[in-house]
């Protein structure tokens, strides 16, 4: 049977010679080219394994004799050493038998010829112009097999392969499966083992027309149906060919090296492409720095479309500066095929610029006059012109003074005042003198503005405090008193200072001319002996008073001196007093 086309196509056994013998002159195919892979290795003999009539390879027909009976057996063409773990593949030579065991094969390397690595290069080159276009081959197919063979006598088997087409071929390959009940003697031309134990021709290049005879001789060792299906791969060749551009992209800009906050940046941008090939979709970006600015925003984009070769186009790009500074300008030209090229620009933005110091007591008393410092530096790059200093008093603090004409406005409690201009690296201080009048946080805020919106601001805050000063005074309300009759001691205590003061405790010590007969007072008392001792008193605010009596009884003729201690939470030690009282006796 023949089968013919483009693509491989089994081949069954037929049941006569071909009558067309080889082509003359055509040979068994040289070496494959480079990018062809050689075949995989397999065992070094091999006998079919095709299904015998009772369904069991190597089994003897019905009636039949063993196998290999009166057959001797084949010696190898090659002994493989005993530590080989891979049993190389042998050509098949005339006179050579080959046998072959089901599960002796080696299994074939895995294809290194599978999808190419991400990334990889290589050295081919257009080929011939002759393969460029479509390229389809017409390779016919035929084995051919005799009618009949007999057991223990060598038989011929013979696939003839014709180039039918108008191309050559440039590879071919033929597989054919080792029939079951024979044993392989001989090919023609030498054949190789392929990987699952056939028969493997590689051949080509086959011209139109030429044809090629290949021949298996094989001895007979079972009787029965015997045959196989041979298969034929063909590796057609195409070329194509193409030109490889380079396109560049060159970005230049022109823009001033300096210039003044405020004013226009005008940028002169070219972009060419010096190279080969055309620069696909070129798109121009700007990103604009923090210190000019661009009513479209911070990221622009322009499209340029294609550049030719040679070709160079201009953009103007005008921008604003808006903040002091060194503004680090950058452009990007980006194209179709990852091209892509930066160009970096640095312009100065010249600049006044003003800082604000305040420096003072943070911390005072109330009523205790101090003086603040305010100091305005200009460290920018350029004079700052009429600065307006103003000084905003809190509601705490009392306006006294002011140096360097300072103006005090009563109606927004503020200070002015005005400086022409101020150099580059130059200050100016003035002081301002004030007066708390109120506890808590008092907060002195200063701003100062000048032209071209320049402002700078500043606050201290100061905490301002209140005294406790207490002060008490012990007086007798009769003095000099009898002996046996009464008399008594008031204990005044008053807060002088400007905060309350807080756990005010009293004790009194009697002298022993003296018997208590009572006390009072803001508080509890106890008494004890000579002693007499009242509970602390929370909180006296500033100003208050209070009043504690002890009422005694003149017990012994002298001059006798009550002593009384005063403590509180802002007093680190007791203050103590002492009140003289003469008692006197008529005996």
């Amino acid at each position: 049977e023949v089968a013919s086309g483009s693509s491989p196509q089994p081949a069954a056994a037929g049941d006569s010679p071909s009558p067309n013998p080889a082509a003359p002159g055509v040979t068994a195919s040289p070496a494959a080219p480079d990018f062809f892979q050689a075949a995989p290795t397999s065992s070094s003999g091999f006998q079919g394994a095709s299904t015998s009539p009772s369904g069991v390879p190597g089994a003897p027909l019905p009636g039949g004799s063993a196998p290999d009976a009166g057959i001797p057996p084949p010696q190898p063409l090659i002994d493989p050493p005993a530590s080989a773990t891979r049993i190389p593949p042998r050509d098949l030579v005339a006179g050579n038998g080959v046998d072959w065991t089901p599960g002796t094969e080696t299994a074939a390397a895995p294809n290194a010829g599978g999808a190419a690595a991400s990334g990889a290069e290589g050295t081919a080159r257009p080929g011939d112009a002759s393969l460029e276009g479509p390229q389809t081959a017409q390779v016919t197919l035929q084995k051919v097999l005799p009618g009949e063979i007999q057991v223990g006598k060598p038989a011929v088997f013979k696939i003839i392969v014709r180039n039918s087409g108008a191309l050559t071929v440039p590879k071919l390959e033929v597989r054919d499966p080792i029939p079951w009940g024979v044993r392989v003697m001989r090919t023609t031309p030498q054949a190789a083992q392929g990987p699952q134990g056939e028969i493997l021709w590689s051949l080509g290049p086959l011209a139109p027309g030429d044809e090629l005879a290949l021949e298996t001789e094989v001895m007979p060792l079972q009787e029965g149906e015997i045959g196989s299906v041979a298969t034929l791969s063909v590796i057609t060749a195409a070329s194509a060919r193409t030109t490889a551009t380079r396109p560049q992209l060159v970005l230049r800009a022109q823009m001033p090296q300096q210039v003044m906050i405020g004013e226009e940046v005008a940028m002169l941008i070219t972009i060419s492409n010096p190279g080969s090939g055309t620069a696909a979709g070129v798109v121009l970006e700007e990103h604009v720095p923090t210190e000019l600015q661009h009513p479209a925003g911070t990221d622009l984009e322009n499209w340029l479309g294609d550049i030719r070769p040679g070709e160079t186009r201009e953009v103007q790009l005008k921008l604003r500066a808006v903040r002091p500074g060194t503004a680090g300008n950058l452009l990007v030209a980006r194209a179709e095929g990852n091209l892509r090229v930066e160009h970096r620009t640095a312009v100065q933005v010249l600049a006044p610029q003003l800082d604000l110091l305040v420096e003072g007591a943070t911390r005072r008393y109330l009523d205790r006059q101090t003086t603040y410092r305010i100091t305005i530096r200009n460290p920018g790059t350029a004079p700052a012109r009429n600065v307006h200093l103003t000084a905003t008093l809190p509601g705490g603090m009392q306006f006294v003074s002011a140096d360097n004409a300072g103006s005090y406005d009563s109606t927004t409690h503020s200070v002015h005042w005005l400086l022409e201009e101020l150099p580059t690296n130059q200050q100016g201080t003035v002081e301002l003198t004030l007066v708390p009048i109120a506890v808590g946080t008092q907060n002195l805020q200063c701003d100062a503005r000048a032209d071209l919106g320049l402002a700078a601001e500043n606050s201290l805050p100061v905490e301002v405090e209140g005294i406790a000063a207490i002060h008490f005074q012990v007086a007798d309300t009769l003095d000099p008193v009898e002996l046996g009759r009464e008399t008594a001691y008031e204990i005044r205590v008053v807060n002088q200072g400007t905060k309350a003061a807080e756990n005010i405790q009293l004790a009194t010590v009697l002298p022993e001319g003296m018997r208590l007969i009572a006390a009072e007072g803001p508080t509890a008392h106890s008494a004890s002996g000579d002693e007499v001792l009242f509970e602390k008193l929370p909180r006296l605010a500033p100003k208050a008073e209070v009043t504690y009596r002890l009422r005694v009884q003149a017990a012994a003729p002298g001059d006798h001196r009550i002593r009384v201690q005063v403590l509180s939470d802002d007093m680190q030690l007791p203050v103590t007093k002492e009140e003289s009282t003469r008692i006197f006796s008529d005996q």
